[in-house]
Parts: C-alpha cells; structure tokens; sequence
C-alpha cells in the first residue's frame, strides 16, 4: 500500500500502554504472510458460489478443511477453526482474515450471492433460485450444528441493503432478519462456539475503479461521500447486529467502517494510501481487505474473541 505524501495509515501509531494490547502490536509484531492468490477471491468456486449453489457444497466446504480450507494458511493440528459465512461481502473481506489469524486458526468458508437470510427473504425469487437459496442456508446450519467446537469461531459479513430489500409479497420484514440472526445465535452457543457479526462497508457512489484517472478518462467526480451521510446509512443494519451482541454470551459485533474513512469523507481509497479500496461501489479490493487486518486483529484480542494474540 503506497503512501500519500505527508500522510500514514491511521492504524500505525504507538500502542496505547494502558490497555493489555495495542493496535500497533498487530502492525509491529506480525508481517502479513501473503503467500497465495488473494486476486481469486472472487473467483467462483465450490465454495465462493451463486444461486446455483448446493445444499452439499455448504456441508461439505464447512465440514472439510481441504475443501473449506483452500488458499488458507495452515494452523497447527488441533488449532479452532473460524467459519466465514454470508454473501460477496464476505469473501471480499477474508484476506483480512487470512492474515490475522493465520498460524492460530484454521479457516473454512461457504459464501455465495444467496448469502445467509432467512426462507421468508428468498419467497418473491424465482422456484430455481429460491429453492436453491433455502438448500445451501439448510446446509450451513446442518454443517455448523455437527462440526462446531469450544473455541470455534462463526463470522456473519453480508451486506446491509439486501437486509432491507421491499418484499412483494409482505413475507419478509426485519423482524424476520433479527429472529433469524438470534436462532444463528442459540445454534453458536449451543456449541459452545463464538459468534462474531461484522458490520458492513460504507460503499461509495460510484465504482472504484472509474474513480482513478486514466490517460484516457479523466477520474469520476461523484466518488466520495461525507462520512456522516454514508455511516448513518449503516446504523439500522449496525442496530440490529449491535442488539443481538448486546444479549451475552460469546457473540462479538464489530463496526469496521469508520475504518474506511477519513476524518470527514469517504471515498474509494484506503484511508492515508493511494491504494484503491473498493473495485466496484461496494466490495473491498484486496488492498482494501488487508488495510484492516491490524484493526481486526486488534479487536479480536481486545474482545477476547480469541484467546490469545496469533503470532508469526
């Protein structure tokens, strides 16, 4: 990540010393093994997929480390494993992940752009997309229900403005959503596992990628937002993981995105950097993603989501 003139990274600053770990810990102390391809993370694949997603794909990416598991860095024999589940937004998200972590957790994954709703938000789809959609839900809960274990780790990132999708037919509302987080809850819990909600990206008005000038385009006009404007649009959907977390138990809610701001604007650049952050309005570059591993690893081990601080 290339820095601007005059200007760092907000994170890379000196650890608070009053508190058990500092941000600067997770910048200082770890260099990111970049080892593998973080360019194919939105790559279809049996485990990163569409509608056209099986049941058995979501049981077996989350019961199979070499099927889950692919391009993630190894753990130790008898190490957790984090679950990473929900839409596109989760894949754009885990290299984050797959740096922060690494060496203390494995990592299996089941994505796919049905993302992780429940049956009443996929009734107004199609009979193919929805039955679909229902089957590789069916199939995450199945395979969590037999493969959690204490210290296991289920991560939910999906993205906010399909929560709040007009439903033709009246079934689905936000209620729906809330009772369908809190039974992922009780089913976590129930295995004596973790439960961590990430919010979402603030997004930006236009695609990333037309943001950067060329000798050919000048850069688009219309790819910043004022931070109040693009975070207030996140806080119904914050609200809703904000009051699931605040239950108890082992479920940890984290807000990343003033993260991807400066102190006054949010745009399409990774805060201090020349480095694009978004490719599109709102999914995470690879730059993007790996911009907040020291935040997340942070907060992983300030909130006790994992119980000790991943070393090299």
């Amino acid at each position: 990540i290339s820095a601007r003139p005059g200007r760092e990274p907000p994170g890379a600053v000196e650890a608070d010393s009053s508190r058990d770990f500092g941000l600067s810990s997770c910048f200082e102390e770890r260099a990111p093994p970049l080892g593998g391809d973080f360019g194919m993370q939105y790559a279809m694949s049996r485990c990163w997929t569409g509608w056209w997603g099986l049941e058995d794909s979501a049981v077996a990416c989350l019961s199979d480390q070499d099927i889950g598991g692919q391009d993630m860095l190894p753990a130790a024999p008898g190490s957790p494993v984090m679950f990473v589940i929900g839409d596109s937004h989760a894949n754009a998200i885990l290299p984050a992940f797959r740096v922060a972590v690494s060496g203390s957790f494995w990592i299996r994954k089941f994505t796919s752009m049905c993302g992780f709703f429940p049956d009443q938000y996929y009734d107004d789809d199609p009979d193919t997309f929805r039955r679909n959609c229902l089957g590789q839900v069916r199939g995450v809960k199945h395979a969590l229900s037999r493969v959690l274990k204490p210290g296991d780790v289920v991560v939910l990132v999906q993205a906010h403005f399909k929560v709040f999708k007009t439903s033709p037919s009246g079934s689905y509302n936000i209620s729906s959503y809330e009772k369908h987080i809190l039974e992922l809850r009780e089913l976590v819990l129930h295995r004596h596992a973790k439960l961590l909600l990430l919010g979402d990206v603030t997004g930006i008005p236009s695609d990333g990628s037309e943001c950067l000038p060329t000798w050919l385009h000048p850069a688009r006009s219309e790819c910043t937002t004022a931070k109040s404007q693009a975070l207030a649009r996140l806080d119904p959907y914050h609200s809703i993981l904000h009051e699931v977390a605040s239950r108890g138990g082992h479920v940890f809610f984290w807000n990343f995105a003033p993260l991807l701001c400066t102190e006054q604007i949010c745009d399409h650049l990774v805060p201090g950097t020349n480095s694009l952050a978004f490719f599109d309005t709102n999914h995470l570059t690879e730059a993007g993603a790996i911009y907040l591993w020291p935040y997340l690893c942070a907060f992983l081990a300030q909130s006790r989501v994992v119980p000790t601080l991943p070393r090299p």
